[in-house]
């Protein structure tokens, strides 16, 4: 009798401790959403940082910033090249002009976002720092397109992935810095 009642108990506390585990899942998978509630616009956070299949199953704050770094790296190189396509294909004088304003800027937005990837393990100052400033390429070809009165809606939502990205990994490396 007495070990069919240690039995029972025995599996009542396994059962209680696997829910206890099961209940503590959930929380360690919206880090995602945890950071992004941080950001100026969550929703696009979390769109973004699904672009890496591991960032909504990791529970490593550390290895999320580096997938949104790497993220944000390749989408600022990606659309650099765009740009630097759409400049050497237009024969608009003031488009020509801005574009060429943007990729030179873009060129910063990257390497600060690739500095950003790198200090993460040195200088989480300098990481947070870097990941912040990258928005200002962005920002600089807005001002360029505006300054030349000209509209690209492609290169202004390319600008606004450049800003997105600046403020996760602005909030991410934030949270790593405490």
């Amino acid at each position: 009798m007495a070990s069919h009642f240690h039995t029972n108990v025995l599996i009542q506390i396994t059962i209680c401790f696997f829910l206890l585990l099961l209940s503590l899942s959930p929380i360690k998978a919206n880090l995602v959403n945890d950071v992004c509630k941080d950001t100026q616009n969550p929703t696009s956070c979390v769109s973004a940082l699904e672009l890496d299949a591991k960032a909504t199953s990791t529970t490593d704050l550390k290895a999320l910033a580096k997938m949104a770094l790497q993220l944000a790296v390749s989408n600022s190189t990606n659309s650099k090249k765009y740009i630097e396509e759409m400049a050497g294909k237009t024969t608009e004088p003031a488009l020509k002009k801005a574009l060429e304003t943007c990729v030179s800027n873009y060129v910063y937005s990257v390497g600060s976002f690739n500095s950003a990837l790198e200090e993460l393990d040195e200088d989480m100052d300098t990481a947070t720092y870097d990941a912040k400033v990258a928005g200002d390429g962005a920002q600089y070809c807005e001002d360029a397109l505006a300054f030349g009165g000209v509209k690209e809606a492609s290169v202004s939502t390319r600008n606004g992935y450049v800003f997105l990205y600046s403020d996760i990994g602005f909030v991410i490396t934030n949270k790593l810095d405490v």
